[in-house]
């Protein structure tokens, strides 16, 4: 019995050294099952790591763009605002200066105000036009930057999730394989420093897209406000008719009937004046010729003339008087003023021929 159970030992002895023996085989030859799904998963670490590394170029990219539309967006809402004061100071302005537009304000200064109006309105309809195209491109880039951000975020995840793995659990490999494990190693730990830098990136600027969607809502609110400030201040200039050539034409129409009056008083003065001019040229005239016809008393008493006769040629005068008027006009060929629609110097005139014939 001893002897049997010394030879059974020796034979349990024998196997545990064999199966010893074989798992330092296995050991040092390695799997090549598991060196192939290592290799397959250091690829597939390395695609996602790749994709990681393109889509951080371009988020860089995408954020710069979506830093220009910010600012574009950001101008144009500003213009719009500054738009809006603008109309309102010059509303008004205008509201201050209507009495003065239409009395004492020259047409130079109303077409100065009316282009500075016109600019005005021109630049607002500018900003209402180029507002909803830098809103909707300034959505779109905050749109796709928010995507981009967004696979950053699940591809960095990703790759520290894998890295992880590797590291925490190394496959079985040989030792002529273990130069394998050695570069994905180095892989992975970039892949890990990659990933942290994509998760801060991503936390970083996910603030500037919801600052370009701020930005977008306050332009187009501006561009509203700006929408019905140029309709209510067009309804005022229409309802005002504060346009400069109704103006001119207005002020034109007042200037000529105004001049009217003016030609019409200034043709009564020179009229009034050439009559008091030819009256005071044809007087004495006729008191000159009236006398030269009247007999002097001494000649009518040294020819010792009857009273008969003195009262001949007292009725003689006086009756050549109008003859000689008569013939003074003829000859002259006028009809002076003075002497038509002045009968009372017709009368002094007779009157002085008369007393000169008595005398």
């Amino acid at each position: 019995m001893t002897t049997m159970f010394v030879q059974l030992r020796r034979v349990v002895y024998l196997l545990v050294l064999l199966h010893f023996c074989t798992c330092v085989a296995y050991a040092e030859s390695g799997s090549p099952v598991n060196e192939h799904v290592f290799k397959q998963k250091a690829g597939e670490f390395e695609v996602l790591w790749n994709e990681l590394k393109h889509s951080l170029n371009n988020a860089e990219v995408s954020v710069i763009v979506l830093g220009g539309e910010i600012r574009a967006c950001d101008v144009y809402s500003t213009r719009a605002l500054n738009a809006v004061e603008q109309l309102k100071r010059l509303t008004k302005g205008t509201e201050a200066e209507m009495s003065l537009i239409h009395t004492s304000t020259t047409q130079k200064e109303m077409k100065e105000k009316w282009k500075e109006e016109k600019a005005a309105l021109q630049e607002a309809n500018d900003v209402l036009s180029n507002v909803p195209l830098a809103v909707n491109i300034t959505r779109k880039a905050a749109e796709d930057f928010n995507k981009t951000l967004t696979e950053m975020e699940r591809l960095s995840n990703d790759i520290i999730s894998e890295a992880t793995k590797i590291l925490d659990s190394p496959p079985k490999l040989s030792h002529s394989s273990h130069h394998i494990f050695f570069e994905v190693e180095k892989l992975v730990v970039a892949g890990i420093k990659d990933g942290k830098d994509a998760q801060s990136f991503v936390a970083r600027e996910k603030s500037k897209v919801r600052m370009a969607f701020e930005v977008a809502k306050e332009a187009e609110e501006h561009a509203e406000s700006l929408e019905l400030e140029v309709e209510s201040f067009q309804k005022y200039l229409e309802k005002h008719g504060l346009n400069p050539e109704d103006s001119t034409t207005d002020s034109q129409q007042n200037n000529q009937t105004n001049e009217l009056p003016e030609e019409e008083k200034e043709a009564d003065e020179n009229t009034a004046e050439d009559a008091n001019e030819e009256g005071n040229v044809e007087t004495p005239e006729n008191n000159n010729s009236s006398q030269s016809n009247t007999p002097k008393p001494s000649d009518s008493s040294a020819s010792g003339t009857s009273p008969s006769q003195e009262e001949e040629t007292t009725n003689s005068p006086s009756s050549s008087a109008p003859d000689n008027l008569d013939n003074t006009q003829s000859s002259d060929n006028s009809s002076s003023p003075a002497l038509v629609h002045s009968p009372l110097l017709l009368l002094v005139s007779m009157c002085v021929l008369g007393c000169t014939a008595v005398f």
